[in-house]
């Protein structure tokens, strides 16, 4: 998808999907495939649970559902929390980037 501003700037989405690890403790690694970092605006991350619930990240209203993401250069990693994420593991991830073209 690409959108133009009023100031311009060409703006696009993209989505990325994967499975977070079968364990508490485990990062899934999803290359984004963006030549440059800096141009990322945003990204939004939901993760599947056990219950089919879409879940955010940091989410600790109730036990057993946290995670966390982070993006490198190269790519998304989603991190399941050690002792706290047991109703996301093998859940379904859905990354939403926005970025700077």
């Amino acid at each position: 998808m690409t959108y133009y501003p009023s100031g311009g700037i060409k703006i696009k989405t993209k989505k990325l999907t994967g499975t977070t690890g079968a364990t508490e403790n485990s990062v899934t690694t999803m290359a984004h495939g963006l030549a440059d970092i800096n141009k990322i605006i945003g990204a939004q991350v939901l993760v599947t649970s056990s219950n089919s619930n879409r879940i955010p990240p940091v989410f600790t209203s109730v036990a057993e559902y946290e995670y966390d993401f982070y993006i490198d250069a190269t790519d998304v990693r989603v991190a399941l929390h050690a002792t706290n994420s047991s109703n996301i593991t093998s859940g379904a991830i859905m990354v939403l980037i926005t970025y700077e073209e």
